[in-house]
C-alpha cells in the first residue's frame, strides 16, 4: 500500500485517540475554570537559548558569553537591568481583607451581633 501524506493542520483528540482536522475539532471544555481542572499539576519546562556573546564596553571591556556570566557581572558591579523589575498586577495591588474582617462585615449585613 502506498499512502499519500495529507497536508493540513490536525489536532489529536484524546477522547477518540484520532487526529481530527483543525476546523472540525470541538473543545471538551467550555471555560477557563474547567480547563484548569484538566491541567497537570506538574510544572512545564521553559527552554531558552543562551544569549549572543557581547563585549561589556561600559565596565571593563570583557566578553560576556552566557546568562550566568552576565548575572555575575551585574551583581559584581551593582547593576540592575531595566525592564525586568517586579511590577505588581492590579489584583496583587488590591488590599486583601482578612477572614476576621469578612466575618464581621457578613454578620453586620445579616444583623447578627
Amino acid at each position: 500500500m502506498n499512502y499519500e501524506p495529507i497536508r493540513g493542520r490536525w489536532i489529536y483528540d484524546p477522547d477518540t485517540g484520532k487526529l481530527i482536522p483543525f476546523g472540525q475539532y470541538k473543545r471538551r471544555v467550555k471555560n477557563y475554570k474547567e480547563s484548569l481542572k484538566l491541567r497537570s499539576h506538574l510544572p512545564s519546562p521553559q527552554i531558552m537559548r543562551d544569549i549572543e556573546p557581547f563585549r561589556n564596553v561600559a565596565i571593563d571591556g570583557r566578553e560576556i558569553s552566557s546568562r550566568s556570566s552576565k548575572r555575575e557581572m551585574m551583581k559584581r558591579n551593582n547593576l540592575m537591568e531595566i525592564g525586568s523589575e517586579f511590577r505588581p498586577t492590579k489584583r496583587q495591588m488590591k488590599k486583601k481583607t482578612s477572614v476576621k474582617e469578612s466575618m464581621k462585615r457578613a454578620m453586620q449585613e445579616l444583623g447578627i451581633r
